[in-house]
């Protein structure tokens, strides 16, 4: 919602009328929540895998369950 609030202020050129350009409006909204957002989607996921993982084999096990998640992540938007 916030996001498109942003828009909607860029469009309407409210922003000009406060005296933000419209980079900085674009880089303080929508940019920034975009990245946010999908940090804190993929935040759950991570904790899972990183629980998964046994003592002493951390990097390695992490390394292995991250790049199959990568893989079927790419895997599945092939049309």
């Amino acid at each position: 919602v916030f996001a498109s609030a942003c828009d909607l202020v860029i469009v309407s050129r409210w922003n000009l009328a406060a005296g933000i350009s419209d980079e900085a409006m674009y880089l303080f909204g929508v940019a920034a929540i975009r990245q946010t957002a999908a940090t804190l989607y993929a935040l759950p996921a991570n904790l899972l895998t990183s629980r998964l993982c046994p003592r002493g084999a951390e990097a390695t096990v992490y390394a292995i369950l991250t790049s199959f998640q990568n893989f079927g992540t790419a895997a599945s938007s092939i049309p």
